[in-house]
Parts: C-alpha cells; sequence; structure tokens
C-alpha cells in the first residue's frame, strides 16, 4: 500500500482552509474569510462556516461504523483520502495554503479551476465530499446512500437559493472532478484499494513463537487486512 496513511489522516484534521467570500461573475476573485464579512447576511455566514465539512466528517464517522468491510485499517485509509480531497477542492481560494498534490505524488493530478470561471469554495468542499463518500463507501447501505445524497443537496439547494446559479454549477462540477482525480489515484495502491472486499487472505499463516500475533477472544477473529502496510 502507498506509504501514505499517516500523512493523509493527518489532513483529515489539519483542514485548515479559508472558505472564500462569494463572487459574481461580472466581479474580481475575492480571496478572504467571509464568515466575518459583516455584508454577508445570516445564510451565507452559515454557508461559508466549518458546517459543511463537519457535516461531512460526521456523516464519515457514521459511514464507517454501519459499512460492511470497514475495519479499522480500511477506515484509516479512507479518512486519509477523503482529507486530501476536501483540502484539495478548497485550497485555490487560500492566499496562504497551496496544493500538495506534488508532494503526495497524486497522479493523475488533480483538476485546478479554470482562470475564467469563478467558485463557491464551500460549495466545492460539498460536492468533492458527497462525490468521494460515494466512491470509497460504494457497498455501503440504501439507507446510507440517500444520506450522502440528501445532504449534497440539502447545501446546493442553500447555495442555488442565496448564490449566483452558474457560479454554484461550476463549483459542483468542479468540486466532484477533483474527487474523481483522488480517488483514481488512490485506485493505483493496488493492495489496499476496495480493502473493504478483502480484509482477511484465506492464504495467510501468521508466524508463531514468543511475542507473535495470535486471535484474541472474545471472537478469536483471524488476522485482518495482512497485506497492508
Amino acid at each position: 500500500m502507498q506509504k501514505l496513511n499517516l500523512r493523509l489522516l493527518a489532513m483529515w484534521s489539519l483542514l485548515i482552509v479559508s472558505f472564500t467570500s462569494c463572487m459574481r461573475e461580472n466581479e474580481e476573485p475575492v480571496i478572504s474569510n467571509s464568515a466575518n464579512d459583516a455584508n454577508q447576511t445570516s445564510t451565507e455566514k452559515k454557508m461559508n462556516s466549518n458546517e459543511i465539512p463537519t457535516a461531512w466528517m460526521d456523516l464519515t464517522l457514521k459511514l464507517i461504523k454501519t459499512t460492511p468491510g470497514y475495519t479499522p485499517p480500511v477506515a484509516s485509509r479512507t479518512l486519509g483520502y477523503l482529507g486530501v480531497t476536501l483540502y484539495e477542492a478548497t485550497v485555490s481560494g487560500s492566499v496562504v495554503n497551496k496544493s500538495i498534490a506534488t508532494q503526495l505524488n497524486i497522479n493523475p493530478v488533480p483538476p485546478a479551476p479554470q482562470p475564467n470561471k469563478y467558485y463557491y469554495w464551500n460549495i466545492c468542499a460539498n460536492a468533492s465530499m458527497a462525490q468521494a463518500a460515494r466512491k470509497f463507501f460504494i457497498t455501503t447501505t440504501a439507507a446510507n446512500k440517500v444520506s450522502i445524497d440528501s445532504l449534497e443537496n440539502y447545501f446546493n439547494a442553500q447555495a442555488l437559493a442565496n448564490y449566483n446559479n452558474v457560479v454554484v454549477n461550476n463549483s459542483i462540477t468542479y468540486g466532484r472532478n477533483v474527487a474523481d482525480a483522488i480517488y483514481n489515484w488512490s485506485a493505483t495502491d493496488v493492495v489496499g484499494h476496495e480493502g473493504y472486499l478483502k480484509n482477511v487472505d484465506p492464504n495467510y499463516v501468521p508466524p508463531t513463537g514468543p511475542g507473535k500475533w495470535i486471535p484474541t477472544p472474545p471472537l478469536f477473529a483471524p488476522a485482518n487486512t495482512t497485506s497492508l502496510g
């Protein structure tokens, strides 16, 4: 498996991305912390706060607990990739932070924002996390899949009611494209990819002797994800 789990997982907890203010089509891009902008409506302030990433993190934890095959090693891998997805989908809206695609050797490289288009970075975040959840939790329950769609639609509906709809749609497309790129990169890790389907290797024989791993009660389950690491 790509030896990135710790770095990827760290990104999940270091998502310090400044969501930018709303941009009209005929205005110059404005990079600022719109949650502190006195001119924002209450709905816009709410949309530009940490509500969107927090809501997706909460749903992700639920998906981990209720999706078959999501053992701790599999979950940690997915959390790392989701963190990178959220970061890359919004980092272009920051004047401080930069893409980490080069440092992580992401290939294919996530798409860059088009210079002739404007984006709402909070909606990019929403779209990217929804798309990533659909791909990484493809085997989850039907009810969970409805929850993914419902959460994305909830924030998109607020955006469409309050923002420029052309820019909203630009943002949705961009966020989804970034998520697709990160997922395709994750699939090049042939050992870890779709690990939820292959937690136990029936051909694995654990070593024996003092200090070696042994099954433990109450389940005495076989060794898990022995190919990872």
